[in-house]
């Protein structure tokens, strides 16, 4: 297995591990947590798994599949594979993306939940926002691991 080979594995396997993440908050743990009975609790564990996150094993993928899709577009094209270019480009473009949804959206309003004194006040428009934005998050991570693994075929 070559080099270019092996980065672009690395890249469709960190992003099936965000997808995956995501994944699991849109279907379980955001719903379970919006219909929650009292939204300040809600917004209080949303809050704890928030701070906890930068510090997990969860930030190797996050930060990894955008570096790794990156670092292999270029191997590929610099090695010649111009075949498989297109759908290279398509999965840094989505992982990327992924990224900066991310940054955009999920985690300033992680931090605006963390700011607020009444969380609960803050969390219907918390839960809507952020919820939207992580599953436009998850279809993009799983975008961009379909796109690596096409280039690799």
């Amino acid at each position: 297995m070559g080099t270019v080979t092996i980065a672009v594995v690395v890249v469709l396997a960190l992003d099936f591990v965000n997808t995956g993440a995501f994944l699991a908050f849109t279907t379980m743990v955001s719903p379970a947590l919006r219909d929650a009975a009292e939204p300040r609790a809600a917004a209080d564990l949303m809050r704890d798994i928030n701070l906890r996150a930068p510090r997990s094993l969860f930030m190797v993928p996050f930060i990894g599949a955008p570096l790794a899709a990156v670092f292999a577009g270029v191997l590929l094209v610099t090695s010649g594979g111009a075949e498989a270019a297109p759908w290279m480009i398509a999965a840094i473009a989505a992982t990327l993306l992924a990224f900066v949804v991310s940054v955009a959206v999920n985690i300033p309003w992680n931090d605006r939940l963390a700011r607020e004194r009444d969380r609960g006040a803050t969390w219907s428009a918390f839960t809507r926002t952020w919820s939207r934005a992580n599953t436009l998050r998850c279809v993009l991570s799983f975008l961009g691991a379909v796109a690596a693994t096409v280039a690799l075929v």
